[in-house]
């Protein structure tokens, strides 16, 4: 059956080193000096053999008098000449690592038998840098027997501390007794400001992006009220749109119109200005271009008559006229050009044109 491997390496690196790593900087975090204020307050009676009941309340550490609540822990203090104390300077290094590194001299140091000891330890600041570790050892028979000479003092605590009191800084607490209660109630404080300052962060971080929340909010209404607003104008921008085109198409229509010929009033024209005794054998319209071809006694004359014409314009003979041997007349074909102005179909209903000068020579 294969075993499944707890080596959380990713890429070759170890990730529970680089946890620890991450973490080592901020386990004295509740020591600092920004964070001592948050650090439980709780009292606790110290029972001492030769003396008076001290008090001691967290970062005011000893007291002379009872604090106004009653303290909720005790803890019986060690004479000194139960305990052999040691200071040690240690490199920087985290609590757990500092503690393995203690063990290892306590071992050393033990005039017990290793069954019978206790002890414990506390840590300070060397202006070097380093790890000043005070170191108390004791045996455990005689402190569960002094323990048990102060029991009528201890107000019925089931399980009391064990501090070594020094004559300055905060007591050097033995371990394997009462002290869980206090350390249990110590993490269930962190927990709760932990939780108080991420709640704190996550407002200020709150009230910093509101102003951004307001304009992006106010944005996305914007978009959402210009496409509500697209969505109804676009039946009527639609019909606009058709409208639009209609429009055009009229004039574009219209213009068209403007410019046809009206094949009549052309015809009218001719019937008017050519000379009687001329036959017209093809017409033919293209655009505002006519070409004319037929018969008649004079071409000259008809060509200059149809250019004194008022509408017509760049009258000339594609071909030049032929006369048939034994025939009267003059084959001619004319083209000219007419004024859309004049002979469109929407001035149909204009003034007439001027009547044309008459042409010299024999009747239509």
């Amino acid at each position: 059956m294969p075993s499944i491997s707890r080596d959380l390496r990713l890429f070759g690196l170890d990730l529970g080193a680089l946890w620890a790593a991450l973490r080592r900087p901020w386990e004295a975090a509740p020591g600092w000096p920004i964070f001592s204020w948050l650090a439980p307050d709780q009292p606790v009676r110290v029972v001492r053999a030769d003396a008076p009941d001290a008090f001691w309340q967290g970062a005011r550490g000893r007291m002379a008098q009872p604090p106004a609540g009653a303290p909720s822990t005790v803890a019986v203090a060690l004479p000194q000449a139960m305990v052999l104390q040691r200071t040690v300077v240690l490199p920087r290094a985290a609590a757990s690592e500092a503690a393995h590194a203690l063990g290892l001299q306590v071992q050393g140091w033990n005039p017990f038998p290793a069954r019978d000891l206790v002890w414990g330890w506390r840590r300070r600041s060397t202006p070097g840098g380093g790890i000043a570790a005070d170191v108390a050892l004791a045996s455990r028979r005689q402190v569960a027997s002094h323990l048990e000479s102060l029991a009528m003092r201890q107000d019925g605590a089931a399980v009391p501390e064990a501090w070594v009191v020094p004559d300055d800084g905060p007591p050097i607490v033995l371990p394997g007794y009462g002290e869980d209660r206090r350390a249990a109630a110590a993490r269930r404080h962190w927990r709760l400001c932990r939780a108080l300052l991420a709640l704190a962060a996550l407002l200020a971080l709150l009230l910093v992006l509101t102003p951004s929340l307001q304009l992006w909010l106010r944005e996305a209404q914007s978009a959402r009220a210009h496409a509500e607003l697209a969505a109804q104008a676009r039946p009527v921008l639609a019909r606009r749109e058709a409208l639009v085109q209609a429009q055009e198409a009229m004039a574009a229509a219209a213009k068209l119109l403007d410019q046809r010929i009206d094949p009549l009033r052309v015809l009218e024209l001719l019937t008017q200005a050519l000379p009687d005794g001329t036959a017209v054998q093809s017409l033919r319209l293209q655009g505002d271009v006519v070409t004319l071809s037929g018969t008649t006694g004079d071409a000259a004359s008809l060509m200059q008559g149809l250019g004194r014409q008022p509408g017509l314009r760049n009258v000339r003979a594609p071909a030049a006229a032929t006369h048939q041997p034994g025939a009267a007349v003059e084959s001619f074909t004319v083209s000219f050009q007419l004024d859309a102005a004049a002979f469109a179909v929407a001035s149909r209903g204009a003034p007439a044109p001027a009547a044309p000068a008459t042409v010299d020579g024999g009747g239509r």
